[in-house]
């Protein structure tokens, strides 16, 4: 019935309206919303006032200017398809997972950067090889590091005790949740669209006597839902992801991915050689 709202929609955003590309994140932009963008984000959010009225934090970074712009600029300035995209946002933390209201806000936003890498260490799972907030660069961009490579996928789905593989996913919402709200606030203070780098170590991916992920069938279950999680309602948030120290089998994983990944998300990745080359 929202979508319906759309079928008079104009698809071709005015030139005039679209964000200049970053100069060191071509696949992004950090450009403060053009007036053009506002206008379609208002519409957007007009369009989800019964959902939005239903929500516990309708707050600024969960249904403001710049979070609803995310969703513009992910999907090319498709007026339309930002609107779906936002709608399945709402959804998410409405209906498929409405611990985001009831639990996970109440614990994390509000938090510093040192603060949320305390709470996210002292709750992963030893195998779960991630750093949430290692600082940033000097244009202020903050960066995440992980180290997939490591990780021992059958330790991490089958040695739990009594911690279910859900309770490490929700802990990434979490994560997502937090950091989409720091980013907002950032925004604000810097008047740009702050955005993260990611740096994602492949090496070690197959060795040490651990299985690639992508041959543990609960880890690849657990892997497709995590990206579909992140995918529609966290969309836009990262300026780049690099890739490191890639391995030969590294293949196998990136073909698991790209089948899930969208065409803009695909054109943030670099995937660069090993770290003892000078050139890297």
């Amino acid at each position: 019935a929202v979508l319906s709202k759309y079928t008079q929609m104009v698809e071709s955003f005015p030139a005039e309206g679209l964000p200049t590309p970053d100069p060191k994140f071509s696949a992004v932009s950090t450009q403060w919303p053009t007036a053009e963008e506002i206008a379609a984000v208002d519409r957007i959010r007009n369009a989800n006032q019964e959902a939005i009225a239903r929500l516990k934090f309708p707050t600024r970074d969960v249904i403001g200017d710049l979070r609803i712009v995310r969703f513009l600029r992910a999907r090319h300035h498709k007026e339309a398809e930002a609107q779906e995209w936002f709608t399945a946002f709402l959804t998410a933390r409405l209906e498929d997972c409405p611990e985001i209201e009831t639990k996970i806000r109440p614990a994390v936003i509000g938090m510093t950067p040192e603060e949320f890498v305390t709470f996210f260490q002292e709750r992963v799972h030893p195998s779960g090889l991630f750093h949430p907030w290692v600082g940033v660069t000097q244009e202020s961009v903050g960066v995440f590091v992980g180290r997939p490579g490591h990780i021992d996928a059958v330790k991490f789905t089958e040695e739990r005790e009594d911690i279910s593989l859900q309770q490490d996913h929700l802990l990434i919402v979490a994560y997502l949740e937090w950091v989409l709200w720091y980013l907002d606030e950032e925004s604000y203070r810097q008047h740009k669209l702050m955005m993260l780098i990611k740096i994602i170590d492949m090496g070690g991916l197959g060795g040490g006597g651990r299985k690639i992920p992508m041959l543990v069938p609960k880890m690849k279950e657990w892997l497709a839902n995590l990206m579909s999680t992140m995918q529609k309602p966290y969309c836009e948030h990262d300026a780049m992801v690099l890739v490191l120290n890639a391995p030969f089998v590294f293949r196998m994983v990136w073909a698991f991915m790209s089948v899930i990944l969208t065409a803009k998300q695909k054109a943030k990745m670099m995937i660069l050689g090993n770290t003892s080359d000078a050139k890297v």
